[in-house]
């Protein structure tokens, strides 16, 4: 797991990362004010995805599980969702990427096969 640490208050922000299979990966976070949340752009190879709320959740790219082998997990202090432009920077909220065997893990813990 891999935590995204520079995660600041900056409305918009952009990372790359390059996964352990080579995959070079564009993330583009914004937060948007009218609707108390941060959302995120998402560009790697052969997968492209737009304005994704952020969410606590433990893999919110998991349904996309049989197209990427990566995935993105949310946590914040008290399992609600981020809604202010302070919470990476307060360390309210957390945002990890999941590597190939996270994301299985993931997915057997939410298909109730693991506690």
């Amino acid at each position: 797991m891999r935590i995204l640490s520079t995660l600041d208050s900056n409305p918009r922000q952009t990372i790359y990362f390059t996964t352990d299979d080579k995959q070079r990966i564009k993330l583009s976070f914004y937060f948007l004010p009218t609707q108390s949340g941060w959302f995120v752009d998402i560009d790697a190879e052969g997968f492209k995805l737009n304005g994704t709320r952020i969410f606590a959740y433990p893999n919110i790219l998991d349904k996309y599980h049989n197209i990427i082998n990566w995935g993105i997990n949310v946590s914040t202090l008290d399992g609600l969702d981020p809604y202010q432009v302070t919470d990476f920077s307060s360390g309210y909220c957390q945002i990890s990427i999941l590597d190939e065997d996270e994301v299985n893990k993931v997915k057997d813990f939410l298909d109730g096969k693991t506690q």
